[in-house]
């Protein structure tokens, strides 16, 4: 599975959230999607519209109890979407495997979270696909994913 970037100005509608009594993330208002790209260690997806081909969030289970502490270095980045090459049929409500071992680091004083197999991201092509989510692709691979959410109790 490739990973394309098209960077445009987008203006986003909504935020990333952490939800701490449910463990998970997810993104308020929720987008439309029908597909889900399952990244991590935990239970966290890329959620995709496929009719568009298109990866409009971050969502899913994710316990801070598992996560490290560091420093989370922001890459520079541009607005834009996240697409996915279509290389084979992608039942709408269903999803897939992308990433496993990936691991996730939060920087308490920045509020950063980066979920990936390295924190080591700076020969990568960089977007913002959603507010305050960075998508990190080398060479059509996605490496890491960059979340600055809003903590809720809930």
């Amino acid at each position: 599975m490739l990973f394309m970037i098209e960077y445009q100005m987008i203006n986003f509608k909504g935020n990333p959230v952490y939800i701490k009594s449910e463990k998970s993330f997810s993104y308020q208002p929720w987008n439309n999607c029908n597909y889900s790209l399952m990244i991590g260690s935990g239970y966290n997806s890329l959620d995709v519209n496929l009719d568009k081909m298109k990866v409009v969030h971050l969502s899913g289970l994710n316990p801070m109890e598992t996560w490290q502490k560091g420093k989370v270095s922001v890459p520079t980045s541009k607005s834009g979407i996240l697409m996915l090459k279509k290389e084979s049929e992608f039942l709408p409500g269903t999803g897939m495997t992308y990433a496993e071992g990936w691991t996730t680091t939060f920087d308490k004083v920045t509020g950063w979270i980066h979920i990936g197999k390295t924190l080591s991201i700076s020969q990568c092509n960089c977007v913002e696909f959603a507010a305050n989510t960075i998508a990190a692709v080398h060479r059509g691979n996605l490496v890491a994913i960059l979340i600055k959410p809003v903590f809720k109790t809930m």
